[in-house]
């Protein structure tokens, strides 16, 4: 089993649980984008909101929706 760095992953107990029916776990080395494409989207998610320069609480739905939307490419 591959798992990431979740720390309910390393609860006291699952590791063995689980080589106890005959699996192995492996862990994701801490921020490997390569291997959790999820980390490369969030990346970009924060990079556009950063260029959106969004300081308002009133701002920042429409800003993640920009950003989930558009994608980096079109931001300002």
């Amino acid at each position: 089993m591959i798992m990431d760095n979740l720390s309910s992953h390393k609860v006291t107990g699952l590791v063995e649980a689980i080589a106890g029916v005959g699996a192995t776990v492996m862990f994701l080395p801490p921020s490997s984008p390569d291997l959790n494409p999820i980390d490369l989207m969030w990346s970009n998610i924060k990079a556009i909101l950063r260029q959106l320069k969004v300081r308002s609480h009133y701002l920042p739905d429409d800003a993640i929706s920009f950003a989930f939307n558009f994608g980096p490419s079109s931001a300002v």
